[in-house]
Parts: structure tokens; sequence; C-alpha cells
């Protein structure tokens, strides 16, 4: 519905195409910094407004107007995306609409459209009134830190629509621009890559058609120049602020001036060097660059990273580059709707081989994948990862602008030229498609006429194809019989299956694994929606697996290998440390690779109170969280614990216990979290019920059960949130036995109520109630130690534990019994290697329902939030 809300539907009568370059936009406005506002007047002059009785314009700013409409921000993007975590309105109002002088009635619909009624043909020229207000967030379009970003769409322009107000066609047609603005605050300004430093006044002309008005105006801008060959570079940035750097390898800035010469000299040499190239940082978050006329854009976090990780950000820039250099070239020869994706899938092409050339030992992201694959933060980094500039790693994307925040692909799903590029490579080969791109890049002839004629290549079948959209997709070996002995070797014989909405051919790949022997690859054609592959070895096979390079892009890749791809990994670790206790806790778990719908794991632990091991099997099921969590979990386990015999009561300190207690344990987990940093609105309730006995090797009978429930909920903006917990848990000893002390319940400790000491009041029951108001502070910094650790921001909260342990079920209930701990805290949010979040804190808390207890302060650290 979001869509409908950004068009002034004066709807279509327009043509599109070239056509429509005849376009000129004469606007005047006024620019407010610390308003975040422009005030101003837009006419278009054009003969083929000559035949329009309806006019279609695009009000793209109104894209930023409802929240609803960044529908797809959750609790880690929310970050890469507002600057304090909150959603502030953009939008654009227009009025007086006049033809030709002639001001024409205009009738009001609901959500910001309204429709145009322009009559009388012959008519050329149309003026709008408008007022932009820009929302204050990150990325191509938005105010951070009094720097204006608005890559394109500023102002009203005239667009292409489907004849219906709900949805556009077409981004905005290229035109001319005459462009006078005028600033209440001095400032310096770039308008389509023309730099005007101090200005309060500023003229801007086109010599040609262009696909948009990219305007940035900042207070003051860094200038950093140099010459690359014949090429005069010029990168442009605000001062950077609350930045700390403790490295010895280059500095984020001469990367980037060493990047892009790099880039400029890799240049083809039928293709003509720029005389000038500017190059602009601006507070990008969730994606490395961004296009815009007449400049490259770039993060100002830009290789701000571990140097191991420079070659992916290298890549996405030098594509960013060559995207600007041959932009020109792409626009006389392609039709208007092919621009983007040619440009884009040339670039991508000469920026491989670029980086390849730079780092020609370097390892691609599956490589690493593969190399530190035994953890699972690395194996959720490729379904599911949670870090910034997710196209700078994964090329195979299927959405060019995930958020919809930018001016050409806000109101489309279509496919990125990357992966245009490697539909192409997958129907025709490497080789041709190589071969392709060096004939046909630079010429004057259409790209997909030139690898027709050239090549045989069919360009406009295989974007028919998939440009539109990408399809959900899954592949899955549904048979397979292996090592038939036929002769002197074996046949194998797969049978593969296609699920998908729609039908598209493509090649996939299937690669037969042995013991011994090179690894044999058979190619299903991809016609009709399953077939069985048969193909004879001269040795044994153990595996078949659909698209071992990960070329393909599908919503499962679980029931790609047959047998099973077994993977073992260390899916958490945990560290807490207090003045009364220290524990430490790693959770390895056994699937099969890429199925996290169920596994084996195995929990150790190590604390004050014994050394542990929980073992088994869980099931994970339901509401998918993201690709590889869901809502419902269940583990039911076997659990060993050695008990530390040192460990004592403090108040009954002549008792020991000593031994094992040996068990098994069931838990059920209902989570919604997504994002464990510091969630915004969740709740997770954990069922647990255990039973030890001699049977199985215990010192001890007995069992505990109980349930341990938590929520979060924002209160005025998502920077508060009050946390809660509630803990009520149960011990009895089974016939003559006694509950260890090890695993009784404590009424204090990170994890019950702080500011007491762990060992201080141990029971068989509990209760506690936990009450926590975070508080986010900002803005954020950039504090790096030693490329490692990037210092992101600041997290205080104030707590109030309370509650009571019993040997007494029923006595936990009594509130006026409870004892009391509170205290205060500060978390740092910070990114390992300059991409992986995380989180560690440090709390002080006393007990204040006892007197005698103030001002004996305990401290806690923790590596995840308390709750």
């Amino acid at each position: 519905m979001w869509r409908c809300i950004v068009t002034l539907c004066l709807l279509v009568g327009l043509p599109v195409g070239t056509a429509m370059a005849d376009l000129t936009y004469d606007i005047e406005a006024t620019i407010d910094v610390q308003k975040r506002r422009i005030d101003g007047t837009v006419t278009v002059h054009g003969t083929s407004l000559a035949n329009a009785g309806e006019i279609c314009w695009l009000l793209f700013p109104n894209r930023f107007a409802h929240a609803e409409s960044d529908a797809g921000v959750n609790d880690f993007s929310r970050l890469l995306v507002y600057p304090e975590e909150t959603f502030e309105a953009g939008g654009i109002a227009v009025g007086g609409p006049h033809f030709d002088g002639h001001f024409v009635e205009a009738s009001a619909l609901p959500r910001d459209t309204v429709w145009l009624q322009a009559s009388e043909a012959g008519r050329t020229e149309l003026t709008l009134n408008f007022t932009t207000t820009v929302p204050h967030r990150f990325g191509a379009f938005g105010e951070f830190e009094d720097q204006l970003t608005l890559l394109g769409g500023w102002h009203p322009m005239l667009c292409d629509a489907t004849g219906s107000t709900a949805h556009l066609r077409d981004s905005p047609p290229p035109a001319v621009f005459n462009i006078d603005l005028t600033l209440v605050q001095p400032a310096d300004v770039i308008l389509n890559g023309i730099s005007s430093p101090r200005a309060t006044h500023v003229r801007y002309h086109s010599n040609s058609a262009e696909a948009a008005a990219a305007l940035i105006v900042a207070p003051t801008l860094e200038h950093r120049e140099f010459d690359v060959d014949r090429t005069h570079v010029a990168i442009l940035r605000s001062p950077e602020r609350r930045n700390f750097r403790i490295a010895w390898t280059s500095s984020p800035d001469e990367r980037i001036e060493e990047a892009i010469g790099a880039t400029l000299r890799a240049l083809p040499h039928r293709l003509a060097k720029p005389a000038a190239l500017t190059v602009v940082l601006a507070p990008l978050r969730a994606q490395l660059t961004s296009p815009a006329p007449g400049m490259v854009v770039l993060s100002d976090r830009v290789f701000k990273t571990n140097p191991l990780v420079q070659p992916f950000h290298e890549l996405q820039t030098a594509s960013a580059v060559f995207a600007h250099v041959i932009e020109p070239t792409i626009e006389q020869r392609e039709e208007y709707g092919d621009v983007r994706w040619v440009r884009d899938a040339i670039a991508r092409d000469w920026a491989r081989q670029s980086v390849q050339r730079e780092y020609p030992e370097r390892r691609g992201v599956y490589e690493w994948i593969d190399l530190f694959n035994i953890f699972a933060i690395v194996d959720r980094f490729e379904t599911s990862p949670r870090i910034p500039f997710v196209d700078s790693f994964f090329e195979h994307t299927a959405h060019a602008d995930p958020l919809h925040e930018q001016l050409f692909t806000f109101n489309n799903d279509e496919v990125p030229g990357v992966v245009l590029l490697d539909k192409l490579r997958q129907a025709y080969g490497n080789d041709v498609i190589r071969r392709v791109i060096d004939d046909c890049a630079v010429g004057p002839e259409r790209f997909a006429d030139c690898a027709r004629r050239a090549d045989g290549v069919d360009v406009d079948h295989v974007v028919a194809d998939w440009r539109p959209s990408f399809p959900q997709i899954n592949y899955a070996i549904v048979d397979y019989d292996l090592n038939e002995p036929v002769g002197d070797g074996f046949q194998q014989s797969i049978h593969v299956r296609r699920d998908g909405e729609r039908a598209v051919s493509e090649a996939v790949p299937i690669r037969l694994r042995g013991i011994s022997g090179a690894p044999t690859t058979v190619v299903w054609n991809g016609r009709g929606n399953e077939a069985t592959v048969t193909t004879h070895t001269d040795h044994r096979v153990l595996q078949a697996l659909i698209d071992s390079d990960r070329t393909l892009i599908e919503t499962t890749r679980a029931d790609n290998a047959a047998p099973a791809d077994p993977q073992l990994v260390l899916d958490a670790a945990e560290v807490e440390v207090s003045s009364t206790e220290f524990g430490f806790a790693a959770l390895a778990a056994l699937r099969n690779r890429y199925d996290y719908s169920k596994d084996l794991a195995a929990a150790l632990s190590y604390s004050n109170r014994a050394a542990s091991l929980h073992a088994g099997g869980r099931l994970h099921f339901g509401t998918a969280i993201d690709a590889n969590s869901f809502r419902n979990n269940l583990f039911a386990f076997y659990e060993a614990h050695a008990l530390d015999s040192s460990f004592k009561e403090k108040d009954n300190g002549g008792v020991r216990t000593a031994g094992h207690a040996n068990g098994f344990g069931l838990r059920y987990d209902y989570s919604d979290v997504f994002e464990s940093n510091n969630p915004k609105r969740s709740l997770h309730v954990r069922l647990f019920g255990d039973i030890f006995h001699r049977t199985l090797a215990s010192d001890y009978d007995f069992a505990d059960w109980g349930i341990d429930a938590s929520a979060t909920q924002p209160l005025w903006t998502p920077r508060t949130v009050l946390a809660a917990q509630v803990i009520n848990g149960f011990s009895a000893a089974i016939g003559d036995s006694v509950v260890p002390l090890q695993a009784r319940f404590s009424l204090g400790g990170s994890r019950s109520i702080r500011g007491i000491g762990a060992e201080e009041e141990l029971a068989r029951n509990l209760l506690v109630v936990r009450a926590e108001l975070r508080q986010s502070i900002f803005p954020e910094f950039d504090h790096n130690f030693l490329d490692l650790v990037s210092a992101r921001r600041l997290q205080i909260h104030a707590f109030v534990d309370a509650g009571r342990v019993s040997n007494s079920a029923g006595r936990v209930y009594d509130v006026s019994a409870f004892a009391v701990g509170a205290g205060v805290g500060i978390g740092l949010n910070y990114e390992f290697f300059g991409f992986f979040p995380a989180q560690v804190y440090v709390e002080m808390a006393t007990r204040v329902d006892r007197s005698d207890s103030l001002g004996d302060i305990q401290v806690l650290f923790g590596t995840r939030q308390s709750f």
C-alpha cells in the first residue's frame, strides 16, 4: 500500500523512453539545513507534455512520510537506518499547479495523491510549488548531523505509471536540469558532482539529459584531491566526529585513495578516462554505495574494517567507480529501462577482474565461511547475515534495494545487474560472457544486440526471465542411487526437483564427491520442474551436492546434499563474572548443514558451583524468526554435574556437598527475539524440568522445575526500553536424599538478585521479579582498536531485582520478606572486525532492603544482557 502514497498521480499519458528526453526542469528553491526543509517551485517544459491528458508526478520524499513504509526495519537494521533508533518523517507537499501560467483545479484523493486534469492539447509547461521535509535518517535520502544527502527525488519529478495510482512502472525519465538554489545558512554544496564551497547561492545547468538531481549539503566538507594519470580525483566528506583510532595499518583514507587509484588505472584502454572524478563519503550504513548522477557516493565507513575484509569493500568501491565512468556510454545506446542493469553488470565484471589482479590469492566469502564454519556466527553470516554492507560480501542478493529507499529502486523489486550477469554466465559459460563484455561493453551498439551478433548470446531472453523480480526457488535432491557397478566404474543417478513461484530455466550444477579422485560435476539444464541426471565415474561417490559454489539463489539449501552434509558448530559462548561468582558456558551443535529445524547439542559450562555437561537433541519449529531460528524450541538432554566441593552457603558454612548430580532434563522455549542485543518488543518464555537419580549415576535423587519469562517494551521511543523478568523455580528431594547445595536456587548473582552474593542464601524454591530500564545513548561514535574492535555506542541501564528463596514453596510468595537489590550498568555495542556486532556490559549493584548491606557493592561483567 505504501507505494501509492509516493505519487501525485495526475496519471499517465506520457510516453516513456527516449521520447521524454526533451524534458527540462527549472527549479528555484531555498534550503534551510537546520530545519531540514526545502521550499521551491519546479516548472517542467517539454513537447511531450502537449498530448498528455493526464500526468503522473513522482513525489519521492513521501516514501519517508509514514512509518509503515519502513516495515522491513527490524531490531538489527534500525541502527543502520535511524540515527537515534526513532523514525522521523520526511515528505513533500505540493500546491498551486499551473499549466502554461493558468491555475488548474486538482481533486484530492486519500493518502497524498491528487489528480490533475490537463485537458487542453498543446500545453508544454507545468508548474508546481513544493515543500520538502528531509527525514532524519541514514542512507541515500536523509539528514544526519546537518548533512543533507539527497541522491535524487527531492523535488517533484515526472514519471511513468501503469494507469493506476497504486504502482509506478519505471523510474523518472532523464531530463535537463536548470537549478537555482538559495541557502539560508552558508554551506558546502555538491550538485551532480559539481562542488560549491561556502555557498549562499548556487546555479546549476546540465548540458545533457540526466537521470536526476543529486544534492548534498553540509556546513563544511573536507576536500582531498589527487591525480591518477589524467584524472583529477576529489574526495569530499563531512569532518569526522567522535573518531578515534589505534592501529598500525594504513588509515581508511589512505585505503580509499589506493582503491580509487587502482580502479582508475584498471579502466579498459578503449574507454576514455574521465577528466575529473568526484567521490563523496556520506552517512550510508546499510549499503556501502549508492548510485548518484555526477559522482560516486560511498559510505563514510568504507574500509573501516580489518584489512582481511578490505578486498570485499574494494570490489564494491571499484564497481561504483566503473559504473559512474561507463554510465554516459550506456545511456547513449541503451533503452532507458536497461541502463542500470547493463551498467551495473559490466561494472561488476570489470571490478572482479581488477580486484583479482590486486589480490590474486584472495579468498571469496564462501571460502572464508568454509574455513571458519565451526563457529555458528559464521554459519549465520551466510544464511541470515546481520551485518552492515551485506551486498559487499554476498553478490547474489535477490534485491538491489532491500529497504526500498533509493530513487530508482524504491518502487520495484528488480533483480540487481550483478545477478543478471551471473545468470548469463550460468546459461552460456564464463568464457563466452567475458568475451561478450570485452566486445560489447564500450561500443555504440546496444549490449543485447552486440551479444547476439558477436556470440549468439540471447541476453533479452535471460533478462526477461529474471529481471522483473526474483522468484522464490528451491532445489532439492529427492532421490539418488549412487555407486551402481557398471563395467570398470560406477553409475551415479540423482533425481532433482525445483519448486518455484514461476517457471524459469537455469543450469543446475551437481557435484559428486568421493574419497579418491577429483570431484565430478554434472549439470541439469533446468528445463521442466524435475529430472534424473545420470553419469559414470571411475571411483565411488560419497555425496551429491547441488550448487556447491553457491551461485544459485534459493530459499533453503537444507535439501541440496545427499546423503546429508553433517556440520558441527560452536553455537554460543558466554562469560559472566562478578565479585562473588564466575561462569563460562559454550554450546556446540551437530546438524545437517542448512537444516536449522533439528540438531544434536552439547553444552559445557564451568562455574564456582560445578563443571557441567548437557547433551541431547533439539527441535526448532513453528513460525520462523529468520532463516535459522524459530519461535518454538524443545531440548531433551542428559546432564552431568561434577560438583565443586568448595562451594558453600555463607549462612551455613559447615555444610558442604560433593559428588555428582546426573539426570535428564527438558526445556521448552518460546521466543520471538530477533536481535539479542537490546531487543525492543520481545517475549521469551522457558519451561524447565529436571530429574536426577542414582540409577543415572547421580549421588543425589531430586527434581526441579519452573518457569523463566522475560519481556521487553519500548517506552516513548525505541531508545528507551523497559525489560522485565519473572523466575519461579522449585526443587524437591526424592526419598531420603537431599538437594545438593550446588543445585539449589540462589537468591543472588547475575541471574537472580544483583547486589547479593551468589552463595549468601540458597534454598530449594525461588521467586524473583526483575525490572530494568535501558536507555541508549546517542549519537554514535567510531573508536577503532587495532582494526579488530570498533566501539559504536553506549547504553546505560538501571535495575531493581526482588525476590526470595525458601525451602518452603509457599513462603517464596511472601512479598513482605522479599530481598531487594538495585544498581546501574553500562553496555557497550561494538563491531568485531568492523562488521560483526556484539555487546558487553558492566554493572554495579547493592542490596537495599537491609541497612547493613548498603554500600557493599557487587560488580558484574557479562558478554550478553542478563535478560
